[in-house]
């Protein structure tokens, strides 16, 4: 049996079962959809996936990105950070974001699993983004309504999202990888960016997640962001992550992009 507890009033949800159930790869499937769309953020108890299990449980959601250059060239579509020099990229998300401001169209949702974790430090800190909308002051919000990012990559995105399946408005950023904001200076730019993070870093305006290893955690990037607490390097940290194509998501009307591509394994 699949169990699903609120983690805050409002954001996140423990999820137990997920591996032990026998359910039908369907039924998993259809009850974490639902919710990731009620609760935003998942945390899967689980235990080491291998990169087949880890895509398997990805294409539950839609299309998997996949990735130039990978550290497992067999799997590209698993992205690998670590805090260990030469495993993977080095330390990366230490500042809020959600994923995808990159691409153009965005990536929906997000999969991380941990494989290493210290017994201290690590944590990995996410944010409601329709909240953090809904909580800014009245000036603010009236600000960023009609405004348009560009990420650094050329990627142009509204500073606040409708969400795709809810019609819920959402900030959606990345503070370290915003060029600029249509129709503002730099200075500008850099002005807003501070306000924001500081928004996002209000007390009680966000989820600390301490990584247990073994743990997945499923995002809706138009949902949340994050932000990585760095680590010490004499203790190792391995992260994977699957990410999910723009345009494929589970929500997006007449998509049902997880029953299109046969999976490398069952994730049961």
């Amino acid at each position: 049996m699949i169990t699903i507890e609120p983690i805050t009033p409002h954001l996140g949800a423990d999820v137990r079962g997920v591996f032990e159930t026998g359910a039908p790869r369907d039924e998993i499937a259809r009850v974490l959809r639902r919710a990731l769309l009620a609760h935003h953020l998942l945390v899967v108890r689980a235990r080491i996936l291998s990169p087949p299990e880890l895509i398997a449980l990805g294409r539950m959601f839609g299309e998997l990105v996949q990735f130039a250059n990978p550290t497992i060239p067999e799997y590209p579509e698993i992205f690998w950070t670590s805090n260990q020099r030469g495993q993977g990229l080095l330390n990366v998300g230490q500042h809020w974001h959600v994923d995808g401001t990159m691409h153009h169209g965005g990536t929906p949702i997000s999969v991380w699993h941990v494989i290493e974790h210290p017994a201290e430090g690590g944590d990995t800190l996410y944010a409601s983004m329709h909240r953090a909308y809904e909580e800014l002051p009245e000036d603010l919000r009236a600000r960023v309504d009609n405004l348009r990012m560009v990420a650094t990559s050329g990627a142009e995105h509204a500073l606040v999202k409708l969400h795709p399946a809810t019609r819920r408005k959402g900030l959606y950023t990345n503070i370290n990888l915003t060029d600029r904001f249509i129709g503002m200076d730099r200075e500008q730019t850099k002005a807003l960016l501070e306000r924001l993070d500081a928004h996002l870093d209000r007390p009680g305006g966000h989820y600390r997640h301490k990584w247990q290893v073994g743990d997945v955690v499923i995002g809706d990037n138009f949902s949340v962001a994050h932000k990585a607490i760095p680590t010490d390097p004499r203790f190792p940290r391995t992260l994977h992550r699957v990410t999910i194509r723009a345009g494929t998501a589970f929500f997006r009307p007449g998509v049902q992009a997880a029953k299109r591509r046969a999976v490398h394994s069952d994730v049961r």
